[in-house]
């Protein structure tokens, strides 16, 4: 510490020699009335009116940051845009050995991304990044709690069984809401030829439940609900009564919601 004072004394000192031996720059002298109190602390610097000196031990990089490699991100973006043009060309074109990779194009565009995967696998990883937006406050313990178990999205009368199609089941209840027996991301609305308005939840161990035969929906798509959210409602009869049609998906294969849930 005391080698830099010193190294920084010399320095002024040269400075002050230069100053005071130019002609171009005239120096103002300070009489003894005009010297400030001894309570009043005056540096060198301000007695010769230069301005401090300062060493920047900042390193340099060239110009370029020391984080970012702009000639990867360059590079990237160009096989990025190569790649995506070359899928576009296979799928469109029937000609020569192109056409044969189409297939694989499109079961990749086809295959739904696991957001609550993904979701389930960060947040066990780093925590919520959301917990603050999130208008309930869970503990890890209480998500567990959570997805421990399955409810059905209405109790009711199994009218149709998994037998009966190998996909799904329908239910009579009389009540018009239904909810989503887990918690999940909402990854298709849509109006569906054989189950008219259905609502599909994607949930964390890579399985789907579908929800069908709704009269409107109260969710959109890419929300996430926790389990018992209301999803939608279906449409009672005179004797307040109603169907709904429900199926599960473990990856691609439907699995028999009798199986797993109680609906009665």
């Amino acid at each position: 510490m005391s080698h830099r004072a010193d190294e920084i004394r010399k320095r002024l000192e040269k400075r002050r020699k230069q100053l005071s031996g130019s002609k171009r720059f005239s120096t103002q002298t300070v009489s003894e009335k005009q010297k400030p109190p001894s309570w009043v602390m005056v540096t060198d610097q301000e007695k010769h009116g230069t301005l401090p000196v300062y060493e920047d031990n900042m390193p340099t990089f060239n110009g370029k940051h020391p984080l970012v490699k702009t000639d990867s991100i360059i590079l990237k973006c160009l096989l990025s845009a190569c790649l995506v043009l070359v899928s576009a060309i296979a799928y469109k074109t029937n000609i020569g050995p192109v056409s044969q990779i189409k297939p694989a194009v499109a079961k990749t565009f086809e295959t739904e991304f696991q957001f609550a995967s993904a979701s389930h696998w960060f947040e066990t990883k780093f925590g919520n990044p959301l917990a603050f937006l999130a208008p309930e406050h869970k503990n890890k313990e209480q998500q567990i709690e959570v997805g421990k178990d399955l409810i059905a999205p209405a109790s009711g009368k199994v009218q149709q069984d998994f037998q009966d199609n190998g996909e799904g089941i329908k239910v009579e209840t009389s009540s018009d809401k239904i909810d989503s027996v887990k918690e999940g991301y909402v990854v298709e609305v849509r109006k569906d030829s054989q189950t008219g308005l259905t609502v599909k939840v994607q949930h964390a161990d890579n399985t789907y439940s579908i929800y069908g035969e709704l009269k409107d929906v109260d969710v959109a798509l890419y929300d996430f609900v926790d389990k018992g959210k209301k999803l939608g409602s279906i449409k009672l009869d005179d004797h307040n009564k109603g169907v709904y049609y429900f199926a599960m998906k473990d990856g691609d294969k439907f699995i028999d919601p009798i199986q797993v849930i109680s609906f009665e």
